[in-house]
């Protein structure tokens, strides 16, 4: 009832061309045929150990009442340890020993098992006790299979470029999984149906099946860190990380900052970030001894984004040989945003510097450390700036607002987006969408009539997201907007998305 009227609308028109899975190319990875293989071995492994365990079960209570009484008390064991296992040790046992304690637990659990089961079979061991080696697998298949064992399955998408993540799952779960099972089904049916074994003689074949099952998990352990470290140099994980992260995907972040490659030594430190921030702390003195300049003032911008205040001894001595001016530049801020009040003598001379880069560093850095004597010197060298007759003052003013992002540093930008040079106008139209302030808009609003600011307004309103919208519905409704204007700003509700924006271009269709 309650979603009636969504689920009767019709469905959007597909897109005229929709992009195929390229299985063939997937299916060119080892990684991914090992993965695949690990999902045959595990539903045929479950399946058998089912086979197993109900026989075993049927020759213990003959009787069908005692039957089904003792199933129902084990099922309901088994539900309790599952959500035991799930809640209180999946997430300790992968964050601590990571992709193998996950993969390897189970079939070694079950290897044991099962094995008592076929050797005690063998010597002519009591019903009771074989009953209980097949109890154990069966308890160990379900409670640790759809819990830890599943989780780890998670993890091994993670090394999959971003855009096959999708498709490879589609293929696993659509395709492998019914055709393991179906694989299962035809193994049972010719050894228990039609060659007559029971649960020591499918033990011994269990065997076999655990044996492949081991063996895959340790080639897909080895594949795995290499396949993560292909991934990181090519740089095709996507934007972030999947939630679940082990101690193999932080150690080879890690070993990916070595690299020579400064992209691959960024992409790899945005990563860790997210994954482990902690774990950046150690790397990052090191970093700043890297050879490329761009990883150097990455190093410096996670230290400032982190607080590392432990970390300023070392930033202060980069400071002293750093040649490349951007670096010195984000030394300089570090310095002044973290330092605190006993920084600020340090800092100082540096906003009367020849170096813009430095300039603007400092001011960056005093007005973000947020301290009184900071943001006083700071805010004077500012305001001055943004009455400068130099043009190119001006400019870095507006730069070094938009930087600062404070939202209530807005008044300083009105002006500037008045003023006479385009290059200074454009600057303030982008610190206007950092800042994102609704006094701002109207005037942004306004940019877009300017064929030379138009796309630094268009941008400025999509950077400002919902907080532009009401602005932007005021300007549709405005008896001067024309329809090239209109079409404008139809074009930054459809970049901001979003429901809101959705309703104001209903409201204009007609």
């Amino acid at each position: 009832r309650e979603y009636g009227k969504p689920l009767e609308a019709p469905p959007p028109p597909r897109p005229a061309t929709v992009e195929k899975p390229r299985y063939a190319e997937i299916l060119r990875s080892r990684f991914v045929i090992l993965f695949i293989m690990l999902v045959i071995a595990w539903w045929v492994g479950l399946y058998f150990v089912d086979n197993i365990f109900y026989d075993r079960a049927v020759l213990q209570f003959p009787d069908p009442n005692q039957l089904a009484s003792s199933l129902g008390n084990l099922f309901a064991a088994i539900g309790v340890l599952a959500l035991i296992i799930t809640t209180f040790f999946t997430g300790p046992v992968r964050n601590r020993f990571g992709l193998r304690a996950g993969l390897f637990v189970l079939p070694v659990i079950l290897t044991a098992s099962i094995g008592g089961l076929a050797i005690g079979g063998a010597l002519g061991l009591a019903t009771t006790a074989l009953f209980a080696f097949a109890a154990l697998a069966k308890i160990t298949n379900i409670s640790f299979g759809f819990t830890l064992d599943l989780t780890a399955h998670n993890l091994l998408y993670q090394p999959l470029p971003a855009s096959q993540r999708a498709n490879v799952q589609t293929l696993v779960d659509g395709i492998v999984q019914p055709l393991a099972i179906g694989l299962a089904g035809l193994l049972l049916l010719l050894f228990n149906t039609i060659l007559g074994f029971r649960a020591i003689q499918l033990s011994f074949l269990f065997l076999a099946i655990a044996a492949a099952w081991i063996i895959i998990v340790i080639a897909l352990q080895r594949e795995y860190p290499a396949a993560l470290r292909r991934a990181l140099e090519k740089r095709r994980l996507g934007a972030s990380i999947h939630a679940f992260v082990d101690q193999a995907y932080g150690d080879v972040l890690q070993q990916s900052l070595a690299s020579p490659h400064p992209a691959v030594v960024i992409y790899s430190l945005n990563l860790l970030q997210q994954s482990d921030p902690a774990a950046l702390a150690p790397v990052l003195p090191g970093l700043l001894k890297h050879s490329s300049p761009e990883v150097r003032q990455a190093a410096l911008e996670q230290i400032e984004q982190l607080g590392l205040t432990s970390e300023l001894p070392a930033v202060r001595q980069h400071l002293a040989e750093e040649t490349a001016s951007q670096v010195r530049g984000a030394a300089i801020q570090v310095l002044a945003a973290l330092g605190g009040a006993g920084m600020i003598e340090e800092v100082l001379p540096y906003l009367d510097d020849a170096d813009e880069e430095n300039r603007r560093a400092a001011i960056v850095g005093l007005l973000r450390s947020a301290g009184i004597e900071g943001t006083l010197y700071a805010g004077q060298i500012l305001l001055r700036m943004t009455v400068s007759p130099i043009a190119a003052e001006r400019e870095l003013a507006a730069q070094v607002l938009g930087e600062v992002g404070i939202h209530h540093y807005y008044q300083p930008l009105m002006e500037l987006l008045y003023d006479d040079d385009l290059a200074v106008r454009r600057a303030a139209l982008r610190a206007a969408g950092q800042i994102s302030h609704p006094r701002l808009w109207p005037l942004v609003v306004q940019e877009l009539r300017i064929p030379q600011t138009r796309g630094a307004a268009m941008a400025a309103l999509v950077s400002g997201s919902e907080s532009a919208l009401p602005e932007i519905r005021s300007a549709f409704t405005q008896g001067d907007a024309d329809a090239m204007m209109r079409m404008y700003l139809a074009q930054v509700c459809g970049r901001i998305g979003g429901e809101i924006s959705i309703a104001l271009l209903k409201d204009r269709i007609n």
